[in-house]
C-alpha cells in the first residue's frame, strides 16, 4: 500500500550517502566542511555500497527498511515467547503492530525507522534470552552503540539502560561485573568524541540544534502531537498496565522494559514532539510496551477464539467488572479505523514529491549550469536530483544562519542563482514559512523573478526565482 511513500528528509540522508561514496567526506555540498544535517549516521553509510554499485539508492533504502521491519517482528515474537512461555499466542504484539499504520508506513519511507525498530527489537530479545550478566552487557554494548549510530540522541536511551543495569549489578552485589558496563560506555564515547572532532560540535545534528529540549515539548503544535500520540496508542498503554497489575512484584527484566520505554518516549518527546508523520520518532517506544502487553492481549485473543482458560475468563470478568472491556476494544479499534486516513495523507504527500520536489529537483539539474548555486527551503529531492550546490534557507545543513537569530543576508552571502520558496499560492507569492518571508523582504531579493511554480498537492506551491539577466 505505502510503497510509493518516500519523505524528502530521506532524500537528504541519500545526498550525504552519495557524496561520502564520491569523495569519501560526509558533507552536504562538496567542498564545504562536514556538517551533521543527516537524520541516521547509521543508515547513511549502509546505502554508501548503493551508489559504489550503482543501484537505484529510493529501491535499496525500500528494500533494507522493509527486510528491517520484517525482522523485527520475528524477533518481537521471539522475545514474548521468551518471556512469558505460557502465553498462548506470543505473537499476538507483533500481529497488532503489523497492522498499524505507523508501521507500515514507516517500512517504506526511506528513513531509518525500520532500522532503529530492528535495533530496538534485538535488544528486546537479548533481554529474553538467559544470559549471564557479562554475556547481556557485552551483547547489548554493541545493540547500543548501534542504537546510538541510528539516532544520534539515542546518547541518552542509552545511558539510561546502563544506569539500569548498573543498579541491578550493585543490588546483587557483583561488585566485580560493574567494569564490564564501561564496554559500551567506552564504545558510544568514542563516538560522540569522533563526532566532535570531526563536525565540531556534539550538538550539530540539526534535530538537536534547532531545538532546545522541552522548547518543543511545551510549543502548540507538540503539545497537540503527544496528546494525539496518547490518544491514538492509550489502547497499548492501558493494556501494558494491566499486565503489570496482575504481577505482585516485575521481574528485574520486565522493569527493563519499562525503562526501555520510559527513554524512548521521553528523549522523543523533548527532542522531536512536532516532527514526523505518523509519530515517525515516537512510534519505536511501543515496542517494549506492547512486549510487556502480551499476556493480556494473549488472554484476550485466547477468550475470543474460545479458549477460554480459567485465568482469561477471570480477566475478562475483572475488566467487565471495572467498566474496561469495551473502552479497551474500542480503543484498539483506532490503530485500524486510522489506517484509510493515514494512507490518503501518505500518498497525498506522495503525489506532492512526485508534482513538485522531484521534478523541480530533476529540472535545475537538466537546465541549470553545474556550477549553478540555488537557494531552497525543503533540500532532499531537490538537492539529491539536481546535484547542485544547495544553499539550505531553514538552516538545517547551515547552522550559522540560526545564530543570534535568523540572519538572511547569510543565504544571500552565497550569491545564489536560484531561489525555490514554498508559496501558499500558485499566482500570488505568500510565503509558507518565516525564514521564506525573511527572504522575501531582503532588498537583494528584487533582483529575482518568476521562472514557474510547482503545485504540491493542493496544499502549497514551490516558486523557483531565477536571478534577472
Amino acid at each position: 500500500m505505502f510503497f510509493r511513500y518516500i519523505v524528502d528528509d530521506a532524500l537528504i540522508t541519500f545526498r550525504y550517502s552519495r557524496n561520502l561514496a564520491e569523495t569519501g567526506i560526509i558533507t552536504y555540498n562538496i567542498g564545504e566542511a562536514p556538517v551533521e544535517g543527516y537524520s541516521t549516521f547509521l543508515f547513511m553509510l549502509l546505502l554508501v555500497p548503493a551508489f559504489w554499485m550503482g543501484f537505484d539508492v529510493v529501491i535499496v533504502s525500500n528494500i533494507i527498511t522493509g527486510i528491517s521491519a520484517h525482522i523485527a517482528l520475528i524477533l518481537l515474537t521471539s522475545a514474548s515467547a521468551n518471556y512469558f512461555p505460557k502465553a498462548h499466542f506470543p505473537y499476538i504484539a507483533s500481529l497488532v503492530l503489523a497492522i498499524t499504520p505507523s508501521y507500515a508506513i514507516h517500512s517504506v519511507s526511506g528513513m531509518e525507522t525500520s532500522v532503529y525498530l530492528l535495533i530496538i527489537s534485538m535488544l528486546l530479545y537479548s533481554y529474553s534470552m538467559d544470559f549471564t550478566p557479562k554475556t547481556r552487557i557485552a551483547v547489548n554494548s554493541f545493540l547500543l552503540l548501534f542504537l546510538c549510530l541510528a539516532r544520534i540522541e539515542a546518547v541518552l536511551v542509552a545511558g539510561a539502560i546502563l544506569l539500569f543495569d548498573l543498579f541491578a549489578l550493585l543490588g546483587r552485589k557483583r561488585i566485580r561485573d560493574i567494569g564490564v558496563i564501561l564496554i559500551p560506555g567506552f564504545l558510544i564515547a568514542a563516538y560522540n568524541l569522533w563526532r566532535y572532532f570531526y563536525f565540531g560540535s556534539f550538538l550539530s545534528s540539526p534535530t538537536i540544534y534547532k531545538r532546545s529540549p522541552f522548547e518543543g515539548l511545551i510549543s502548540p503544535l507538540g503539545l497537540e502531537r503527544s496528546l494525539e500520540f496518547l490518544m491514538f496508542y492509550s489502547p497499548y498503554i492501558l493494556m501494558a498496565i494491566i499486565s503489570l497489575l496482575e504481577v505482585e512484584k516485575p521481574e528485574e527484566r520486565i522493569l527493563r522494559l519499562l525503562v526501555l520505554f520510559a527513554a524512548l518516549w521521553g528523549v522523543t518527546l523533548l527532542f522531536h514532539p512536532t516532527m514526523g508523520f505518523e509519530f515517525r520518532f515516537t512510534f519505536p517506544s511501543l515496542l517494549p510496551l506492547m512486549l510487556i502487553a502480551v499476556p493480556f492481549l494473549s488472554k484476550l485473543l485466547g477468550y475470543a477464539v474460545t479458549i477460554r482458560t480459567s485465568e482469561a475468563k477471570l480477566l475478562l470478568e475483572k475488566l467487565w467488572r471495572f467498566r474496561l472491556l469495551l473502552p479497551i476494544i474500542v480503543l484498539l479499534a483506532i490503530p485500524v479505523v486510522r489506517l484509510p486516513r493515514s494512507y490518503s495523507l501518505a500518498m497525498n504527500y506522495t503525489d506532492g514529491m512526485e508534482s513538485a520536489h522531484i521534478p523541480l529537483g530533476i529540472w535545475l539539474g537538466e537546465n541549470a549550469p553545474t556550477e549553478a548555486i540555488a537557494a531552497v527551503d525543503d533540500i532532499g529531492a531537490i538537492g539529491f536530483y539536481s546535484k547542485l550546490f544547495i544553499v539550505d534557507t531553514l538552516a538545517l545543513v547551515i547552522p550559522e544562519l540560526l545564530e543570534g537569530g535568523y540572519n538572511a543576508s547569510i543565504v544571500f552571502d552565497y550569491d545564489p542563482d536560484y531561489f525555490v520558496i514554498a508559496s501558499m499560492d500558485g499566482d500570488d507569492f505568500i510565503p509558507v514559512f518565516t525564514k521564506g518571508e525573511a527572504i522575501a523582504a531582503h532588498p537583494e531579493f528584487s533582483n529575482y523573478t518568476k521562472i514557474d511554480a510547482y503545485e504540491f498537492s493542493n496544499e502549497y506551491y514551490l516558486w523557483l526565482f531565477g536571478r534577472q539577466t
